[in-house]
């Protein structure tokens, strides 16, 4: 095997193990945009529930203190349900760039596999431009003699 195709096969390699570990950071990314998203929905519905129930909380409060921690409540729902919101837009984002590498990656690999395929292709016409060559050489050897 010529050194130029052991060198791509190598490459070949690392661009695999490369792609390997892109797939597999996409894969975890795509995981966390699940979790966020619906660590957000369960925001949101904590958030709805806690609106549906005011009525009622402001009917049955017999103090203020009772209402301050209803807003308290409230405004903190609101700022859990923002920051989900952030983190899943955070996460969707990753998880976006971490797809775009996996197909540069597996991009690359094609592009290798190709390179090795016509390496071989050109070797293999080369050995058979040789080979009849010499079958050429060797007829008309015979047929002069």
């Amino acid at each position: 095997m010529s050194r130029k195709l052991k060198l791509l096969e190598r490459v070949l390699v690392v661009r695999e193990r490369m792609r390997d570990a892109a797939s597999a950071a996409t894969n975890l990314a795509d995981a966390k945009r699940q979790a966020a998203e619906l660590a957000h929905e369960t925001a949101k519905n904590v958030e709805n529930a806690l609106l549906e129930a005011a009525p009622e909380r402001f009917e049955s409060a017999t103090t203020i203190d009772e209402l301050m921690t209803f807003d308290a409540e409230r405004v903190l729902s609101q700022h859990i349900a923002n920051d989900a919101a952030k983190n899943a837009k955070i996460a969707h984002d990753e998880a976006e760039k971490m797809r775009a590498v996996l197909r540069s990656r597996a991009r690359d690999v094609r592009i290798f596999e190709k390179a090795i395929d016509d390496v071989r292709g050109m070797r293999a016409s080369h050995e058979m431009k040789r080979e009849q060559t010499a079958a050429d050489d060797l007829s008309s050897w015979r047929n002069a003699g």
